[in-house]
């Protein structure tokens, strides 16, 4: 963690400022008129804004802080972060009233009271935070500013935030894209799954798993019957199964940013296409598909999708991707015929349909089209 470093010496606030002026003139008032009281009054004042000053600037002395949240989140989505405030040797009178701007998170903290801001115990915020923008954010900038006691006086003091060996979500964080499927998308997809069901028929050697046995029905297949149990009971009983799950296929899917020459790029359409894909991925996860992704044309290689950590490789592609255009439709064409193998496989871009999808049709048996305004299928074969 990094020491803060104090920007200035206290500042005399408005309320400072009226105390100030209070005194003096109460000192000159008591002077004119002979009066002590009023004398040690304005002196009193004085004093509250000299020692205020002093508490003020030891307020925020061998100050450390660290901040705590997840390594990703999506964009624009509510996660949970804190911030914690270490202090360097036990004082008295320290850690009242700061408040804590961090420039990533776009959050100002209070803290109403703080009572231990020593070496062994520390105060702790908890906030919900929220980061618009996808990518890798580095470890920001933050600024604490306090105006105890009695806000007479005002320090700020800044630092940036350091990783902490071993501990995780001191560092840096990754911003995925927000996920995002339009309804042509989704109605192919439960499509797709539909007929994965119907594909797999009920075949009792290859069905899920064993429940039990139960009273024969009408329609009963005769191979179900258990006829040891059916001999024991007297009745016809017959083997009873849970109905088999769709086989998970595999997805295929491709960004690209096909360019024609003279074309105005738009940087949300090809966000609005991020989406789409992070939406492919998550429907892919809590449906147990296996994906290939390719987040870019141009690399010799894609990912293949769960690994040992998941969609995680995938989700850190696209939150890092940035567009680099197609100026000829080889390099799509080449990654179509290596994606053959996927039973499905999705082209997303950001560039409008008809500007690419001739150069692409006819290269794939069961290929989904896709820009941030339209869905188109095809089957080629």
């Amino acid at each position: 963690m990094e020491r803060p470093k104090p920007e200035s010496k206290p500042v005399i606030t408005s309320v400072g400022t009226a105390v100030l002026w209070m005194g003096v003139t109460l000192c000159l008032s008591g002077g004119v008129l002979f009066s002590g009281v009023t004398i040690l009054l304005g002196l009193a004042c004085l004093a509250a804004l000299l020692a205020a000053r002093f508490l003020c600037e030891r307020n925020l002395q061998n100050l450390s802080l660290q901040r705590r949240m997840p390594a990703s989140a999506f964009a624009g989505e509510s996660f949970e972060a804190s911030i914690q405030i270490r202090r360097a040797g036990a004082r008295v009178f320290d850690g009242f009233d700061l408040q804590i701007r961090d420039k990533l998170l776009q959050t100002v903290a209070s803290f109403a009271r703080v009572d231990q801001l020593d070496g062994q115990t520390g105060g702790e915020i908890t906030l919900q935070a929220r980061i618009p923008r996808r990518g890798r954010h580095r470890r920001a900038k933050y600024e604490v500013k306090s105006s105890w006691p009695f806000g007479l006086f005002e320090r700020k003091i800044s630092g940036r935030y350091e990783p902490q060996a071993g501990a995780p979500g001191s560092g840096d964080i990754v911003i995925y894209p927000r996920p995002f499927l339009p309804a042509l998308i989704l109605q192919q997809l439960h499509q797709f799954h539909a007929e994965s069901l119907a594909r797999d028929t009920f075949d009792l050697e290859n069905a899920g798993d064993f429940r039990g046995i139960r009273p024969y029905r009408p329609g009963d297949r005769v191979k179900a019957i258990h006829w040891p149990a059916t001999a024991r009971a007297a009745e016809l009983l017959v083997r009873d199964w849970d109905p088999p799950q769709p086989k998970p296929q595999r997805f295929g899917i491709i960004l690209h940013s096909f360019t024609r020459p003279g074309q105005l790029v738009q940087p949300d359409r090809f966000e609005t296409a991020l989406r789409i894909v992070a939406g492919l991925l998550l429907y892919c996860r809590n449906q147990k598909i296996p994906v290939w992704l390719c987040p870019d044309v141009h690399a010799q290689t894609w990912l293949k999708i769960p690994d040992e950590t998941g969609f995680t490789p995938g989700l850190e592609a696209l939150a890092l991707a940035e567009p680099r255009g197609l100026k000829h439709p080889r390099k799509l064409q080449q990654k179509l015929k290596e994606f053959e193998p996927c039973e499905r496989l999705f082209v997303i871009s950001d560039s409008p349909i008809e500007t690419w999808q001739k150069h692409v049709i006819g290269r794939h048996p069961h290929p989904v089209f896709a820009d941030p305004e339209t869905v188109s299928t095809l089957h080629s074969r």
